[in-house]
């Protein structure tokens, strides 16, 4: 106020006897100044009321609501100029015509925000990719002694942070007791020809509008443009969506990712391996939002690097196998033409090596039933071929001759008995789901699995060549395709 006595040339008891602030209903009349000219506005911003001290001394109060505050930072430098007058006395009250009388005093704000804050400390072992992107597995075996895998997948995603929790900073200091939620962002991978999708790309504003997202790096920009809604648009996006049907979902009150079981999951889920993790391709884009600590509003606090693609590591993994041999002209029963399925496939969960369903001690065997491995499939039909200028993976073997077979044998070698190509093999256990299986289990299940046996009713073969035989393999979570290329060597 003193500027506006030094202005007028009065102290503030001359200026109270001849001005008073020119209100409505006991808040301050807001103009707006342009071309020269000041004009009442349109719309009021906040409220402006006068206070006057024990002393006497008037000051102007100037309140903003949220919203006010969210639409002073929409404008061009986040600042908004308001003019209030006082005029004569005798006047206050009354529709003064003067545009001139008084004195028209300037109000100016900026609104300023904190720029995106950060979320921490990721925790080494559940990332990979130079910590980029985080891991969602299946519980480990004996986690729960005696029972298989769980059909329904349910991860914690806050184990991904160092202390199970996610650290926020704002504004250079640690949020204590921080309230947050998970949440599929609004762009999505395609997992092969599938895309994913979720229901909402929008973030909407608590007060104005919305925006849709088309690049999740956009989300911690519009966090702080805008007055984000914590409740609503992407923030409660729950369901992750391929084809229109569920395959994921987020608690948002547990912070748990639930894996459904269905056909379109299982599908997708072994579509590719997990071992490496670098080969993984079904990942889904999950956030981490931050609530505003200013009293009970929904408003989003802006944190960058929210949002992390959480890779499904598929459960169970066999890699493509190379380098095996058959001998051309053999008798069928002879070790030559026969390869054991235990000798040529490999076994694996999502943590490789480590994961190795076959060891030397026999200790992780019991693994084929944690995982309730219980079919193999020979794909006859699909079985092709380099022989006579085919091209490995493309040339069906059926379309070269009608003379050599691949079968799938179980029991004695001198004595087999095909399994039907169509159905494949079903494999059951007896013994419990416990790491304590040994060398008679081994040997049972080597001989349960059988053998691929090399057949050929017609002319002997003088040069090399190739075979490729697919394999499917069907247990808890679907089922895996994999195969091996096999040398037919030439008859000697």
């Amino acid at each position: 106020m003193t500027k506006i006595y030094v202005t007028v040339d009065a102290d503030e008891v001359a200026f109270d006897k001849v001005y008073a602030l020119q209100t409505e209903e006991s808040k301050a009349v807001q103009y707006s100044f342009a071309d020269t000219k000041f004009t009442e506005a349109a719309e009021a911003i906040g409220v402006v009321t006068e206070k006057v001290s024990n002393d006497g001394v008037s000051t102007l109060e100037w309140v903003l609501t949220p919203a006010d505050k969210s639409a002073i930072y929409k404008k061009e430098g986040h600042t908004a100029t308001i003019w209030v007058r006082y005029v004569f006395i005798r006047h206050n009250g009354e529709e003064v015509e003067d545009e001139f009388e008084g004195v028209y005093v300037p109000l100016k704000v900026t609104v300023t925000k904190n720029a995106a804050g950060t979320v921490g400390v990721k925790l080494a072992n559940y990332w990979f990719d130079n910590q980029t992107k985080a891991i969602l597995n299946v519980k480990v075996p004996n986690m729960e002694p005696g029972k298989p895998v769980p059909s329904t997948w349910v991860t914690p995603i806050n184990q991904v942070w160092e202390g199970n929790n996610p650290k926020f900073t704002v504004a250079g200091k640690t949020v204590t007791n921080p309230v947050y939620k998970y949440y599929f962002a609004p762009v999505q991978p395609k997992v092969g020809n599938v895309q994913l999708t979720v229901d909402s790309k929008e973030v909407v504003d608590l007060y104005d509008g919305k925006v849709t997202i088309t690049d999740n790096a956009q989300l911690s920009v519009n966090e702080v443009a805008l007055s984000a809604d914590y409740e609503a648009g992407v923030y409660t996006n729950t369901e992750l969506k391929a084809n229109g049907v569920v395959i994921a979902t987020i608690n948002q009150e547990t912070g748990e990712v639930t894996y459904e079981n269905n056909e379109t999951a299982k599908a997708l889920l072994n579509y590719s391996p997990s071992v490496p993790k670098s080969a993984a391709e079904l990942y889904a884009n999950i956030g981490v939002v931050l609530k505003a600590a200013d009293g009970d509003c929904n408003l989003v606090a802006a944190v960058a690097g929210g949002v992390n693609p959480y890779y499904f590591l598929r459960p169970l993994n066999m890699p493509e196998i190379t380098g095996k041999v058959y001998r051309d002209g053999v008798d069928a029963y002879k070790p030559e033409a026969n390869l054991s399925i235990f000798d040529v496939f490999e076994f694996k969960d999502w943590r490789g090596d480590n994961g190795q369903f076959v060891t030397p001690d026999y200790s992780n065997l019991w693994y084929f039933k944690y995982y309730n491995v219980n079919n193999f499939k020979v794909d006859e039909a699909g079985i092709t071929t380099t022989l006579n200028g085919g091209v490995l993976g493309e040339t069906l073997l059926s379309s070269k001759t009608n003379d050599i077979h691949i079968w799938h044998c179980t029991g004695d070698i001198t004595n087999p008995t095909r399994v039907p190509a169509a159905t494949g093999l079903d494999i059951t256990y007896s013994s419990e789901t416990m790491p304590n299986w040994g060398e008679p289990q081994y040997n049972g299940l080597k001989k349960k699995f059988g053998y691929l046996r090399y057949v050929n009713n017609g002319n002997n073969v003088d040069s090399a060549f190739m075979l490729r035989i697919p394999v499917q393999v069907t247990y808890e979570w679907g089922v895996i395709s994999t195969y091996v290329d096999v040398t037919v060597e030439p008859t000697l």
